[in-house]
């Protein structure tokens, strides 16, 4: 499950919708709604795989979200000491 975050004129998220379909994953498309309470539901609920974001929508997410377990592999500081689960 995929979860369209970036826009779509972001590099990011030109790969998505190809990468997706040849691997046959189900794509969930937020739209207009970018906003933390209506993401937090919308991850609640499709519990997606795979998403790519910009650093301030992922703080807003880490601050309204209690994450269980994520894996964020991001270039450069970003929230280290908020994120729950860290490699050794």
């Amino acid at each position: 499950m995929i979860l369209m975050l970036p826009s779509m004129f972001h590099a990011n998220a030109w790969g998505f919708p190809y990468s997706g379909w040849m691997s046959g994953a189900d794509m969930v498309m937020p739209g207009p709604h970018l906003q933390g309470p209506h993401l937090r539901t919308m991850i609640e609920s499709a519990r997606p795989t795979l998403t790519a974001m910009v650093p301030t929508l992922l703080g807003d997410l880490l601050l309204r979200m209690k994450p269980r377990r994520w894996i964020c592999p991001v270039s450069g500081p970003l929230y280290r000491e908020a994120l729950p689960y860290r490699r050794p």
